[in-house]
């Protein structure tokens, strides 16, 4: 049985530096007015004296729980044509043949990979705690209601409903769990387009999607076709997890006293005041976000600012420009996210993945853009995030991979029958095989990303505003643990001159 943490108080992060050497770093301080660049060095201005951990997360994205054989999935689609059912022509078939990517040999495994995974978080947590994790979209994968509530249930320990008696090509259905348990940790999501769009690909409201809804064949239709999942679904998911359909996906919490987290709606495809967008899966940020977006980082100066989504700016829908009224262009977005010097991150997935750059000016001005693979897919991974202050008015930003152990195997031989042919393709895998590796064998191995990708350790300067937040913590912390007052320090920086970006180092070590 799993002893459950009991977390941890702020005073447990936070370690003094030895006085010497704040007081030579303060003697020595950059001379004002002097620029940041690329690698970023002690200042002054952001020197708190505390090493101190701000935030420590979870990242999963990417899970796309299916539920394998539903008729409605692309794969599997008969299309009405005639009043024989035997007779209707198997689209799915050809739609199998000519677009790989709309089935994983391995579907009928996601819901053990899920649950796997979380018991890898958990393990993680209680070695040392976590203070939240967040899954950024792409829950699902057909988009239906069934496949969502796996997601949730999985994830919060909730019973498993019953998918529906189907079964995919090789004769396989989705498997469940034989043991469970929930996540340990606070844990809030973001909207991916798999959640709300047809297989990730058409708005179930557009041509494509009221086309597969009219035709298809399934001998219970209309519960295949009211299962589908819309934007409106994925915000009543049990207990929110930060979703609701007030803030539309697009909503901010503040894990701890040093950080703010910004989480953005990218898979908006059906406002309220145009016709359903098709974006082929593409992002979309509308401009009433983008704005928000800007307040809130503006509102909380004295914090660091994470941006989470499930698309990053590069898997925007290149259609918008600058001139677009509705939404943001990805340019856009970047430049404005430079601008700030309390911004470090953008965080997403969509793309199975793992990739770490610097979106940076000629100055080092800018933010981490950080892509983490999928769940579903090679490598199958997850990433820890750790944040700290080093006391010296630079920051760290620490990334580490993980997955999840044992590894999984399959359970029975994965054969499929040609009705062209009339004859058995060659098997995809055999019993007891690797999924990872099964995995790996049907996607691109670089997904895993190279060394700068992975367990890297990113710096950044730590804003004067964000060193008093730090200061102030640590001084209330420290009169609690003496049991005096609770006094904040109040301070309002050393009056240096800052144009309000954020300085990093493209280097990783």
């Amino acid at each position: 049985m799993r002893k459950r943490h009991a977390g941890a108080s702020i005073s447990r992060h936070l370690r003094p530096l030895a006085s010497v050497g704040l007081i030579a770093l303060l003697a020595f301080a950059a001379p004002a007015g002097a620029a940041l660049i690329r690698d970023v060095t002690p200042d002054a201005a952001g020197a708190s004296g505390y090493a101190v951990t701000l935030v420590d997360f979870a990242h999963t994205t990417d899970v796309h729980i299916t539920d394998e054989g539903n008729p409605i999935r692309a794969e599997e689609l008969k299309v009405i044509w005639g009043y024989d059912p035997s007779l209707y022509p198997d689209i799915g078939w050809l739609l199998y043949n000519l677009i790989p990517p709309t089935h994983r040999d391995i579907g009928a495994y996601t819901a053990l990979i899920w649950q796997a995974t979380i018991a890898s978080v958990n393990d993680a947590h209680l070695a040392d705690a976590l203070d939240f994790l967040i899954s950024t979209g792409d829950h699902t994968d057909t988009g239906l209601e069934d496949e969502l509530v796996w997601f949730v249930a999985l994830a919060d320990g909730l019973p498993l409903p019953a998918f529906r008696d189907h079964a995919n090509r090789a004769g396989l259905s989705t498997k469940a769990p034989s043991e469970r348990e929930a996540l340990l940790m606070p844990w809030y999501a973001a909207v991916g387009n798999h959640d709300v769009e047809y297989q990730g690909t058409f708005n179930s409201s557009g041509v494509i999607g009221i086309l597969v809804q009219g035709l298809f064949y399934a001998e219970d239709r209309d519960y295949y076709i009211e299962n589908l999942s819309y934007l409106e679904d994925v915000l009543r998911i049990e207990s929110g997890h930060g979703l609701s359909e007030t803030n539309r996906g697009c909503y901010s919490f503040d894990p701890t006293p040093y950080v703010h987290c910004i989480v953005l709606n990218t898979s908006i495809f059906n406002p309220e005041d145009k016709a359903p967008l098709e974006t082929l899966s593409l992002g979309m940020l509308s401009r009433a976000q983008f704005e928000w977006m800007e307040e809130e980082i503006i509102r909380n100066s004295g914090k660091l600012c994470i941006i989470f989504a499930h698309h990053g700016p590069d898997e925007f829908a290149p259609l918008v420009t600058d001139m677009n009224t509705k939404y943001v262009s990805a340019g856009r977005l970047k430049e404005r996210l430079k601008t700030f010097e309390n911004v470090i991150a953008f965080v997403s997935g969509h793309t199975h993945v793992n990739r770490v750059k610097a979106e940076t000016d000629a100055q080092g001005q800018g933010y981490w853009d950080i892509n983490t693979c999928g769940v579903a897919d090679w490598p199958q991974e997850w990433r820890r995030v750790t944040i700290k202050d080093n006391g010296d008015g630079t920051g760290t930003l620490v990334c580490r991979m993980h997955t999840y152990d044992p590894e999984i195997l399959t359970r029975e031989i994965y054969r499929i029958w040609d009705p062209v042919a009339g004859t058995y393709l060659d098997p995809a895998y055999g019993e007891g095989e690797s999924i990872r590796e099964v995995s790996a064998a049907e996607n691109e191995t670089s997904a895993a990303g190279a060394e700068a990708d992975r367990d890297v350790e990113l710096p950044f300067a730590i804003p004067a505003a964000v060193k008093d937040t730090i200061v102030a913590a640590q001084q209330t912390a420290t009169s609690e643990d003496e049991g005096g007052s609770t006094a904040g320090s109040g301070a309002d920086g050393d009056g240096d001159e800052h144009d309000g970006r954020c300085f990093i180092a493209t280097s990783s070590r």
